[in-house]
């Protein structure tokens, strides 16, 4: 990477004051919105190595400084595990598997920092306490490079960082970013500045830190399909929606950034070189909002349709540099628009000539990622009125074509109820136990009038349609819930 530029920012550009007045407008109207700022103090739990939106922010802020900084783990532990080495446990072997294949362990970042639990037996590993500098205690230590009894290796510690960084830090930095651009409390604003400024110093990128990425270890590539490169912290498809909380949460910190000469301090004393707010801020940019900028670039952060289009817009939008050293704000709007994003024509050519993606209808959904990249562009727009042309930017829902995705969900939709079970479009059913497996077939339940549900919300408000408006509601007639920052069609519905 290039030395680091002068800090882009002066302000937010994404939770903006009109943004923040939508919220709290949300929040003294509706239960829905009030239950969802409760959830974000709350958080949705650890699970998996993605899934949680959202992290416990009250428990986050009642934590130490240092606990907040060694949340995001070292990116020098690997991620990455074959998998013959793959949910493999010291007491249970790989029994873990009929109870989940790919991560049959549950973490506890709060009680039970760098440390993975069995699912079958409930005990947790490794033995010593990482967090603490113990690399040796115990029966079953893990330094980092994994733990080997009886010539078996097991990746106690690999798992938890992989974990850590989608079920946890992210869903931390969504939650304490958010809580403090709505309440203005100091606690949110100093614990989660704590943890983006850690997460900006272990991001991978490609220069100094190539040797962090997700790949790292097997010359940049998966071992067993040689076709699948990339990834930065997480694989090169999860990082995309990793990236983009992280940017956004970088926009609703940014002023609590000059508030604290104390947290500053507490950064210097970890070795980062920030003598200053606009230290601080040109720091986050260059190691972590410009380093995903170039993944995005060059192909090692790409996901699904919608998914890396989302992430660059957000990199765009949050970053706000339009004349600056590339890769800038334009370079990702090209990038979304006309290069690998191919958005500017991806709701006209990339679907059926009934409006239907190339996927699965549960993974089609995926598509209406691109949801938020319409708005995102919409706000670079407001900013930046002259520099963006319709006729090469257009408007990606303005294309008659690309209404026919949210009509084709309702035309899929059988007896105005059932979903056809197309690929993985229900998943499947739980065998003993509540294990995953297939057993016999059951009688399907009414749902809903279309697999989408709160997307219709922003269909009705874009096309007016009444269709919409109905499969915006449940099956009694009950509205879905909203965005806690977008406005709500109550009234018009």
């Amino acid at each position: 990477m290039a030395a680091m530029a002068a800090a882009a920012k002066d302000g937010p550009t994404y939770y903006t004051p009109e943004r923040l007045a939508v919220a709290r407008e949300n929040l003294a109207r509706y239960e829905w919105a009030q239950a969802t700022f409760e959830r974000l103090k709350a958080g949705d739990g650890f699970r998996y190595y993605i899934g949680p939106e959202y992290g416990p922010a009250e428990t986050y802020a009642e934590q130490s400084d240092e606990f907040m900084w060694l949340l995001q783990p070292t990116t020098k532990i690997a991620r990455f595990i074959e998998q013959e080495a793959r949910a493999i446990c010291p007491v249970h072997g790989t029994r873990g598997r009929d109870l989940d294949p790919w991560c049959p362990y549950n973490i506890d970042p709060i009680e039970h920092p760098y440390k993975i639990q069995c699912m079958l037996g409930g005990e947790w590993y490794p033995s010593n306490d990482y967090a603490s500098g113990d690399l040796t205690s115990g029966e079953y230590p893990d330094d980092g490079n994994g733990c080997r009894i009886d010539g078996c290796t097991y990746f106690f510690l690999r798992e938890y960082v992989h974990m850590a960084y989608g079920s946890a830090v992210i869903p931390a930095l969504r939650s304490l970013s958010q809580a403090y651009a709505l309440t203005g409390d100091a606690r949110y604003g100093r614990k989660g500045t704590i943890l983006l400024a850690r997460l900006a110093s272990e991001y991978p990128n490609h220069d100094d830190r190539q040797d962090r990425r997700f790949y790292a270890l097997y010359n940049g590539r998966d071992p067993r399909r040689q076709w699948i490169t990339g990834g930065m912290i997480t694989d090169h498809i999860w990082e995309t929606f990793c990236l983009e909380g992280a940017v956004y949460a970088y926009d609703g910190l940014y002023p609590y950034m000059g508030q604290d000469p104390d947290m500053l301090a507490f950064l210097r004393d970890q070795g980062m070189p920030v003598e200053s707010a606009d230290d601080l801020r040109r720091y986050i940019e260059h190691y972590l909002v410009r380093a995903g900028m170039i993944g995005l670039l060059n192909g090692a952060i790409k996901g699904n349709e919608g998914h890396h289009q989302a992430a660059a817009l957000a990199c765009a939008l949050v970053l706000d540099d339009y004349t600056g050293p590339s890769p800038n704000s334009v370079d990702l709007v090209d990038y979304a628009f006309h290069g690998v994003g191919h958005a500017a024509h991806l709701l006209v050519n990339g679907l059926t000539r009934d409006g239907g993606g190339h996927e699965s209808p549960s993974y089609s959904r995926i598509e209406l990622d691109l949801i938020r990249v319409d708005r995102a562009m919409s706000a670079i727009r407001q900013q930046q009125p002259d520099l963006f042309p319709l006729d090469r930017y257009p408007d990606l829902f303005g294309e008659p074509k690309a209404r026919l995705i949210f009509d084709w969900f309702l035309d899929m939709t059988l007896l105005d109820a059932y979903l056809p079970s197309i690929g993985d479009t229900g998943g499947i059913t739980d065998g003993p136990g509540g294990t995953p497996g297939i057993t016999e077939l059951r009688r399907a339940t009414s749902q809903c009038y279309s697999l989408l549900t709160s997307e219709n919300l922003y269909a009705f408000q874009r096309y007016g349609d009444p269709r919409m408006a109905r499969a915006a509601t449940r099956l009694d007639g009950t509205l879905y819930e909203g965005e806690l920052f977008e406005p709500y069609p109550a009234d018009q519905i």
